[in-house]
Formats: structure tokens, sequence, C-alpha cells
């Protein structure tokens, strides 16, 4: 879990420079639910098998789907040129909690003895 809180602290380091945070949290969203919507992408730019060129090429199709801000893209490129794709879902968990973290938000789970 260090590796993504280095990098989702990083992003959110710039996204309060630029008064992003929020834009950044909602697109890092959107690009893990594509990405684990596309399991097969995903493990494309995980496997080591894959010369980064051709990774770099995938993150560019992905980007065209979704067009997000500049600081994201190169956020994502950073994560594949450093081998870091793979933690993807538990760096936007940890960017979650830094933005519930930045606006007082507490977040809970409500167990109740009878079904909803």
């Amino acid at each position: 879990m260090a590796i993504a809180f280095k990098y989702a602290k990083g992003l959110f380091s710039v996204g309060k420079e630029l008064g992003k945070i929020k834009e950044f949290g909602e697109e890092l969203k959107q690009i893990k639910e594509l990405l684990i919507s596309m399991p097969e992408v995903l493990s494309a730019l995980q496997n080591p098998i894959y010369p980064p060129d051709l990774k770099m090429e995938i993150i560019g199709e992905i980007l065209k789907v979704i067009k997000v801000d500049p600081e994201i893209e190169r956020f994502l490129k950073l994560l594949v040129e450093r081998r870091r794709i793979q933690y993807i879902k538990e760096i936007v968990a940890m960017y979650q909690e830094l933005l519930d973290e930045e606006f007082n938000i507490a977040r809970g789970e409500v167990i109740t003895a009878y079904p909803d």
C-alpha cells in the first residue's frame, strides 16, 4: 500500500496546486472503471512481455476514449512507464481517502440485523 499511497499523494499534491483535486478524483475513478471492465487490457499493461512502446500505444487509445486532464494523462503514462499500473485500484482508493480527509468526510458502514 505504500507504493499506492506515494503515487496518490503525489497526484493529490499536483491537483491541490491546480485547484483540481475533485476533478482528478473523478477522472481517476473513470479510468479505474474502464480498466476493470477490460481485464485483458489491464493484463497487457501489467505484462512485462509487452514492450513499453506498445503499452504507451494502449494508454493512448484509452485516453482517446476518456478525455482527461493533461496531468492525469501524464500520471497514467508514468504508471505504465514505471510498471505501477497494477496498483491503479489501490491508488484510486488512497486518492479518495486523501480527498475525504481534505473535505472532512468520514465514511462508515451500516450493519443491520434485518435484510434491507
